[in-house]
């Protein structure tokens, strides 16, 4: 029998992530924000390479081909262009150079002779074709831009990739919808608020100026003059500020951006789609994260079946990399059968490990075995509590889907509001997702007539209407839901969950978003799963099959137990009257704690008392909400001071 081929795949921007196939077969897959809690984080995935490696039982050396996805080439002319303008810039090597020797420097393996590169759009068009099961397909990928593209269109026939068209920078839809997110008020990454925010607007008001801005061409290409946009909108509203209100204005703005980029989307697939006679089509990139765009290409009947790569972000460019290096190898082969390709992090372990880390919080925490849990949670949503649910191995991708998510009854419409304010903490006008049993899905939302398959949160499709009054919880303002469907098959306990709630509520269907809160990245482990329930509303924790709970008195009376340590990346700076924790302002007396914690002391030792004064507990318990510092209940490893500065791939 051959020695099993391994592919490692490797994301290197922003959401850096790491992928590992074994004989074309996802092994394992994370985003490095999982495991370093730095949300998008674009430092190199050491940690997702260590996560994908211990999974398969094998060590760098025993790769076989280790694909970046990313042109490195056209990057290191980015550089070069970099440095030229900045001389003081600091010499750094070619990417290639400088990937090689990190991965030395951790792994201590020489990866030079096996390190492949595939440029970014096709990385994601292969992430998309790749684990589609599509014999054929139009092949789209649309996001701000990559290896000096924004977009590309591929016809995806059995084993070949035709490229037909790629999208010029200028005319970038990714660039437009980000521009338009800042002009609004909101950083990087967060466009999808402004979809959310879309649909409470009137697109009509603001429709000409996007029209005069955007040429659709009858080849299916397009222009898009996103400065001109912007001045034209400023013209009319005051750009919004950061905390401001978000006012009538701000919502048409929105609502016009998603009509204009839903109309050129559609356009867009429509001519490709009459050019190729292609029905289905596979999509990635970081458009393809808008459902509700994704939502109206389903109903216009542009195409008959919609498959989204669940990680379209950038994060998807390490599973694109890793399956084009395997299909271009002599030992491997191309073969695009859907693939299970969600629940692929790490694993929470063994119920006696699980069982272990739980009860390690001691005094904050009860901690309670159940015979049924899927019983025993169906019950507490139906009596109105909000849950944390984490089962097995974490998702890949942005979406919890049921692995790591908050659950909630999705009836009361109430329990839209209770979320965001309590334990989100974030805009009234988000949205919140159903996960609805399979087989009824059907009785319940309005699925496309040929697909029936919604299991990772890709569209937006509305809600049947005598059902609305049911999903109050669920139901967007413009009548629509973020859909996952669920299987037996392929996740019999939350399958389970969702039947036992049925029977007690009589809807098949449960409020799931995703199990953290705004300051962090999804819940990965047992301990982050501990600090959400202890740091927010949460009012249960079931992990595995333990329920969880927080003890009276609360955790702000329990903080001189837990050791105490700066996170990754969080500035502390005590100089004269100067006191700040991450940008906030610290009292003087958690300025000097925090100056002394490296993680093996704790709190009561370092101040030399259990009880904490009333004031301080809180300012500590604020600081841990807003995951400025880390607690424990024991010793945090310290963070290794070799762990390189991210990637300069955002340059490309």
């Amino acid at each position: 029998m051959s020695r099993p081929m391994y592919v490692l795949g490797l994301g290197l921007s922003h959401d850096s992530s790491a992928v590992l196939l074994r004989d074309g077969e996802l092994v394992a897959a994370v985003e490095e924000e999982r495991l370093d809690r730095v949300k998008h984080s674009e430092h190199p995935p050491i940690r997702a390479i260590g996560h994908c490696l211990e999974t398969a039982g094998i060590d760098l050396a025993e790769v076989d081909i280790v694909a970046v996805g990313s042109d490195l080439e056209f990057v290191d002319d980015k550089l070069f262009q970099q440095l030229v303008a900045h001389p003081d810039l600091p010499d750094v090597p070619s990417m290639r150079a400088l990937v090689t020797s990190t991965l030395a420097r951790f792994f201590g393996v020489d990866v030079s002779a096996r390190l492949q590169c595939v440029e970014h759009h096709l990385a994601h068009a292969a992430s998309a074709y790749g684990l589609s099961g599509f014999s054929e397909a139009l092949v789209i990928t649309l996001d701000g831009g990559g290896d000096g593209c924004s977009g590309l269109v591929l016809a995806g026939h059995a084993e070949s990739l035709t490229e037909l068209h790629r999208v010029r920078p200028r005319a970038s839809l990714g660039h437009l919808y980000t521009l338009v997110t800042n002009f609004l008020g909101f950083r990087l990454h967060d466009e999808y608020k402004v979809m959310g925010l879309s649909s409470h607007g009137d697109p009509t008001r603001f429709r000409p100026i996007f029209d005069e801005g955007i040429a659709l061409h009858d080849d299916g290409s397009f222009e898009v003059d996103r400065h001109g946009i912007v001045r034209a909108l400023g013209r009319h509203v005051r750009p919004r500020r950061r905390g401001e209100a978000v006012g009538d204005a701000h919502e048409d703005v929105a609502a016009a951006l998603q009509e204009a980029t839903e109309r050129v989307v559609i356009h867009f697939v429509s001519r490709f789609q009459r050019r190729t006679g292609l029905r289905r089509m596979c999509y990635a990139g970081g458009l393809a994260h808008n459902c509700s765009l994704n939502g109206k290409l389903l109903r216009h009947g542009v195409v008959d079946e919609l498959f989204v790569q669940p990680a379209s972000s950038d994060a998807g460019l390490a599973c694109g990399a890793a399956l084009f290096a395997h299909w271009s190898s002599p030992r491997g082969g191309f073969d695009n059968r859907r693939q299970p390709m969600v629940y692929l992090g790490p694993d929470i372990g063994t119920p006696h490990a699980v069982e272990q880390r739980v009860r390690a919080w001691g005094r904050l925490v009860h901690v309670e075995p159940s015979d049924d849990v899927c019983a025993h949670t169906a019950r507490l949503i139906a009596s109105g509590t909000i849950v944390g649910w984490v089962q097995g191995r974490c998702e890949y991708g942005p979406r919890a889907l049921g692995h790591r998510s908050i659950l909630a009854d999705p009836r009361p419409a109430e329990n839209r509001r209770r979320i965001n304010h309590a334990i989100k903490k974030r805009e009234d006008f988000r949205p919140f997702a159903p996960a609805v049993l399979h087989e009824r899905a059907r009785e319940w939302f309005e699925l496309p007539p040929g697909q029936d398959d919604f299991p990772h949160m890709t569209a937006a499709l509305p809600v049947r209407t005598d059902k609305q009054h049911l999903l109050g919880a669920v139901t967007h303002v413009d009548g629509t839901a973020r859909v996952q469907t669920v299987t037996a098959r392929d996740e019999p306990r939350f399958h389970r969950l969702i039947g036992e709630l049925e029977k007690l509520t009589g809807v098949p269907v449960v409020l799931n978003t995703s199990f953290n809160n705004h300051r962090e990245p999804i819940v990965t482990t047992v301990d982050e799963a501990v600090t959400c329930l202890l740091t927010t509303q949460i009012e249960v924790l079931i992990v595995g099959d333990l329920v969880v709970t927080k003890t009276d008195p609360g955790p702000a009376q329990r903080l001189a137990e837990l050791y105490v340590a700066l996170p990754f990346e969080v500035p502390l700076t005590i100089q004269h009257r100067n006191r700040t924790v991450a940008g906030r302002v610290a009292s003087a007396a958690v300025a000097m704690l925090l100056a002394r914690a490296d993680g093996t002391t704790t709190i009561g030792e370092l101040l030399g008392t259990e009880a904490l004064e009333p004031d301080l507990a809180n300012e500590l318990l604020e600081l841990w909400s807003e995951r400025a510092l880390v607690l424990s209940p024991a010793p945090i490893a310290s963070v290794p001071d070799t762990v390189p500065r991210p990637w300069l791939g955002s340059w490309a």
